[in-house]
């Protein structure tokens, strides 16, 4: 059986997924040098490279188990290689509240 690995449009697609589902699609999305930053947090926060990432999306899956995110917009940059990705995403948390975020993403 042949594993298709996951893609970022797997990450943004929008549809609601479970929990190793999104490990799995986080996992093998991110870029080695992706950016993951939370400017507007009351104590803000870059994280940079898969792993400081991973770490991030583990905390945000074990908060927001069946999170899901969809594309906004994409921006592109002089650099061929690196794009701008703004998102909306969200969904119940693990105490029955509600996540709602929007994101930008290089």
């Amino acid at each position: 059986m042949t594993t298709t690995r996951k893609q970022l449009g797997d990450a943004f697609g929008g549809k609601i997924t479970t929990l190793e589902e999104q490990r799995a699609i986080w996992r093998d999305a991110l870029h080695e040098d992706a950016i993951w930053e939370g400017p507007t947090f009351e104590i803000p926060v870059t994280m940079i490279g898969r792993e400081a990432v991973s770490h991030f999306m583990e905390f945000l899956l074990s908060v927001v188990p069946r999170f899901s995110t969809k594309p906004v917009a994409v921006y592109p940059t002089v650099d061929p290689d690196t794009i701008v990705l703004e998102a909306s995403g969200g969904g119940e948390t693990a105490d029955r509240g509600r996540y709602t975020q929007r994101y930008s993403r290089l």
